[in-house]
């Protein structure tokens, strides 16, 4: 008898022995619960608005009670292309030397530059606003063309040309009515009777909808 007691006890120690093994492997392999998700901080922007260029970091933003959402910016600044005020040290070999009015500007990659010193003596170069009447032998890849009236004019850089008789583009005042489709970076959002306007180089911007995209016309300054 006791022997047959002794050999029930062996065979439930190994059947209870495994099935807790089996029900400890149960609880570790099941499914944790689901956390609800937080909210993340969204840095949102990019572009013109933020990302590269935050905000409007681009020379003068002013903050404003009345804000204008929908106005998404294309802002301009390619590779070698400096704004105003932008100071160098060392003026690059491909630059070309312009003459106006007796005053020599430094032409390079749609930026003319003026010989000048920095806050700590250090002397340069500072990007400064186009001449009007210099004349160049070309613009750099990327300009656009534009009309206001019957007339067309090519624009680069926040700067309006003509084309002269003799192929060379000639630097104008910014013509009423053009509308182009990006602005240079640097340029100033300002209001006027709580009207958005950019300007950049003397000359005023609007911004319009033009088949859903935000393009800018040329103004006269508010």
């Amino acid at each position: 008898m006791e022997a047959v007691v002794r050999i029930r006890e062996i065979l439930k120690s190994q059947i209870v022995i495994p099935v807790l093994c089996l029900l400890l492997l149960s609880l570790v392999l099941m499914p944790q619960p689901a956390f609800a998700q937080r909210g993340g901080v969204h840095h949102g922007g990019g572009g013109y608005h933020g990302g590269h260029h935050g905000g409007m970091h681009h020379g003068g933003y002013h903050p404003h009670p009345h804000p204008h959402p929908h106005v998404h910016v294309h802002f301009f600044h390619p590779h070698l292309w400096h704004p105003i005020g932008f100071f160098i040290t060392a003026m690059a070999v491909t630059a070309i030397v312009v003459s106006v009015n007796n005053q020599n500007y430094h032409y390079d990659n749609g930026v003319y530059y003026k010989e000048s010193t920095d806050d700590q003596g250090q002397k340069g170069y500072v990007a400064v606003t186009a001449p009007i009447g210099a004349k160049v032998p070309s613009l750099p890849e990327g300009y656009e063309t534009a009309k206001a009236g019957s007339n067309t004019y090519y624009y680069y850089g926040g700067v309006f040309y003509t084309k002269d008789t003799d192929g060379k583009y000639v630097v104008v005042q910014g013509p009423v009515g053009a509308v182009v489709q990006n602005l240079p970076d640097g340029s100033k959002e300002e209001y006027y009777s709580d009207v958005l306007y950019y300007s950049y180089g003397g000359i005023y911007f609007q911004p319009k909808s033009v088949n859903g995209d935000t393009q800018f016309q040329v103004v006269a300054h508010p």
